[in-house]
């Protein structure tokens, strides 16, 4: 019998305690739940932000964003619709790992969305797993590898081909774009998940946006990382809601599984619309070792490059240069992380050179 599963995917929206983030959230639960069909919603971390407005270290645990969430669940989702929540670095206190706020944190959690922070179901035969970070250090744990490991032993157990899906905040290591950055398992666990070419890894926290193309990627199983969903913060600015937002953009995932094929599309929610051609991922074909993902393909991926409609206009003074770049790429569905501007003087010789990151 062919099994069959559609499901939406939200990661970071970061709602505070006085309602940052809460449009963005209501946007896209609205919008997945009213015009794509859903067996299951799954809230990959950093729904909620634990900080204190004007404090670069949260003290307190607070609730409304928690109520903020519930509202809007409880609102736009059909009560027959499963969800899964993990624990994201941000739903523990800003900048403290403080044991006993540390546990709070949990504790406020589970009892307010009803969660558990670790846990294995199946939904329409598909195996989920999904497991959170321990504190707002995100430090490795190997209890916690251990216990991953053995839950997907176990969904192998079944004699399936299908995907057995991974939900955690945080990616592992040397896979997505950006995750060399941050080594939050350690390599044992990283050597065990390249053998396991059934799990599909949907992991968030790095605010990457779908249209860079290592969003997907595969080794030995495949990562995908979770867009961003609170605008202003996509890419490499991190995110801090006491800062001004750097950038416009709020995107979640939808899923469709049938059999062992998966598609994942890209909703842009500033927009209201699916974008670009799905990634495809087929477990029929990652047992066999084909890997359309894998790290070569990113050596013939198509280069990018400015389109005539794209412009940098300077104007100097005595001690200072202004530069407005208009951003235009030749394709558009392939990312550019960043490129170098080059400044030259009236005899060719170069007296300033920066890297630039790129707005995707």
């Amino acid at each position: 019998m062919t099994k069959k599963i559609n499901f939406s995917v939200i990661s970071d929206v970061h709602i505070t305690d006085w309602g940052d983030g809460a449009d963005e959230f209501k946007n896209a639960v609205e919008y997945c739940s009213n015009n794509l069909e859903n067996d299951l919603f799954v809230f990959a971390g950093d729904i909620a932000y634990q900080v204190d407005k004007g404090e670069g270290i949260c003290h307190s645990i607070h609730t409304n964003n928690y109520d903020i969430i519930n509202e809007t669940t409880e609102r736009y989702l059909k009560t027959d619709t499963k969800k899964i929540y993990v624990m994201g670095n941000h739903e523990f206190p800003q900048n403290n790992t403080e044991s006993e706020i540390t546990a709070k944190a949990v504790e406020v959690w589970k009892e307010k969305l009803g969660a558990k922070t670790d846990g294995h179901i199946t939904v329409n035969g598909y195996h989920f797993i999904y497991s959170s970070v321990k504190s707002y250090g995100m430090e490795i744990c190997k209890e916690r590898e251990l216990w991953i490991k053995q839950q997907i032993e176990e969904a192998k157990d079944d004699g399936d081909n299908t995907p057995i899906f991974l939900i955690t905040h945080e990616s592992v290591q040397n896979t997505v774009g950006q995750s060399e950055e941050y080594p939050y398992f350690t390599d044992d666990f990283c050597n065990y998940m390249k053998m396991q070419p059934r799990v599909i890894h949907l992991s968030g926290h790095l605010h990457n946006v779908i249209n860079d193309e290592k969003t997907v990627f595969q080794e030995g199983f495949t990562s995908v990382s979770i867009p961003i969903c609170a605008v202003g913060y996509a890419g490499f600015g991190g995110c801090s809601y006491l800062d001004a937002p750097s950038f416009g953009i709020s995107q979640c995932l939808y899923v469709r599984a049938d059999d062992t094929r998966v598609k994942i599309y890209s909703i842009d929610l500033t927009s209201n619309k699916i974008v670009q051609n799905p990634w495809v991922i087929d477990t029929a074909e990652t047992i066999k070792g084909i890997y359309r993902y894998g790290a070569e393909r990113g050596n013939n991926y198509p280069c990018n490059e400015f389109s005539d409609e794209a412009y940098i206009e300077a104007h100097s003074g005595s001690e200072y240069v202004i530069i407005d770049i208009a951003q235009r790429f030749v394709l558009k569905n392939i990312a550019v992380e960043y490129y170098e501007i080059t400044l030259k003087n009236s005899e060719g010789y170069e007296v300033f050179k920066y890297t630039i990151n790129s707005d995707f």
